[in-house]
């Protein structure tokens, strides 16, 4: 019975779910011998019997051995019923785990390029700013430095943001502020 182990093997990793190891079950053809005293001596065991009969008695044997083995599975349609409804239930909590792990995936890679573009930025400006040469940086100017230079900028911002707005406003094809520009020349 060397084989048992190896079709164990198969069979859990193929169903590692099953609970009740009723998934699945296979029935060995044993052949014994009988010697003069009674005695049974095996002399193998096969992992796929023929079912194939050559007697009535070999034919009543058989019958009887898939009558108890099917009897034995206990097989039933609530059963089937109740293990479809599992297999459902362990598939949706999975496609739902996969789904909602894929999202968070997406939200920390999101974050990491934001981290990463943040943070190129501020090199892009630390090199910039140290390599300027006989440049000036005129835009943005540096908050806090005083209170006429920030207000200097809030205009700035609000004029600047302003005239993005009507330029975006203006590219949309159909556009009111395109029509009238039109109209106007």
């Amino acid at each position: 019975m060397s084989g048992v182990y190896q079709i164990e093997h198969v069979y859990k990793s193929a169903k590692p779910l099953d609970l009740e190891d009723s998934l699945c079950f296979q029935i060995f053809g044993v052949d014994i011998f009988l010697d003069a005293q009674a005695r049974a001596w095996l002399l193998e065991v096969n992992h796929s019997p023929s079912f194939c009969t050559d007697s009535p008695l070999d034919y009543n044997i058989k019958k009887n051995v898939l009558r108890d083995t099917l009897h034995m599975l206990n097989l039933s349609q609530k059963r089937k019923s109740r293990y479809l409804n599992q297999q459902r239930n362990e598939k949706e909590k999975r496609l739902v785990e996969h789904q909602r792990q894929k999202r968070e995936a997406a939200k920390d890679k999101q974050k990491e390029k934001e981290e990463l573009k943040f943070k190129k930025l501020l090199q892009k400006d630390a090199f910039e700013n140290n390599n300027m040469g006989d440049f000036q940086n005129l835009y943005p100017l540096p908050r806090g430095y005083s209170k006429a230079q920030d207000q200097l900028m809030d205009l700035y911002d609000h004029i600047y943001h302003k005239l993005c707005r009507q330029v975006y406003q203006e590219s949309i094809p159909g556009s009111v502020n395109l029509r009238n520009k039109f109209k106007e020349e």
